[in-house]
This record gives C-alpha cells, structure tokens and sequence, in this order.
C-alpha cells in the first residue's frame, strides 16, 4: 500500500509537471552561487534572508525559498533561463544557494513533493 501510495505521487507529480516550454523541451539547469547580493550567502541566517530578500516568490518547502527575477553575472547563465534564486536552509541558516531554470524548479519542487509523500508513507 506504502509503495502503491509513493508511486502515484510520483506520478502525479510527473504528469502536472509541463515537459515543454515555449515549445521546446527545456533541460533543467541549475548553478550554486556563492552570494545573492551582498548580503546572504551559506551561514546568513533565515530572519536575514527575509529582510533582505523579502517574501519568496514561493517556498517549494519550507526549508527551500525560490527568489524569481535574478540575473547571473555571466551570459551563458542566463542564456539557459536560469532566473530562479533557490535558497536551502538547514537549522535556519543558509545552506545552498542555486540560480535554476524553470524546468530546474519544477523538478526541484516535485522531489520535495515526492521526499514529503515517501516520509508520510513510511510513518503509517
């Protein structure tokens, strides 16, 4: 039952996730950072974040932040379409930082989705 209930997660997730964009099967791509700003980077605790960074655009958990409308300071970067800032936080400080595509947080967020439903299903 267990794995029955993982597996239709899994395709649930699978299937609400768009395979195309603007027509053209997007690869995901994502890059750690060492900053955003001059203010976070990994160690800078969450209360900083938010008062820097603000509201997320979303939280894909809420251990992970997405930041849309950033820009990399190199061209190849942002030729991929990776505009998305993701924050990972663990013990409420900043972890990993990742500049992602659209097809990157997509499936950054159906892994979390995914972690969450095996989690639920190991406890029963």
């Amino acid at each position: 039952m267990k794995t029955r209930l993982a597996s239709l997660l899994f395709l649930a997730a699978a299937l609400s996730t768009p395979a195309f964009a603007s027509g053209k099967l997007e690869s995901p791509v994502a890059v750690r950072v060492s900053q955003a700003g001059s203010h976070v980077e990994r160690g800078t605790p969450r209360v900083a974040v938010y008062a820097h960074l603000g509201t997320p655009s979303r939280q894909l958990s809420p251990e992970v932040w997405a930041y849309d409308g950033y820009k990399a300071d190199t061209d190849a970067v942002n030729d991929r379409g990776c505009d998305t800032l993701i924050i990972s936080f663990v013990n409420h400080r900043v972890a990993d930082l990742k500049l992602a595509n659209r097809a990157a947080v997509q499936s950054i967020a159906a892994e979390l989705k995914l972690n969450r439903a095996r989690a639920i299903a190991a406890a029963r």
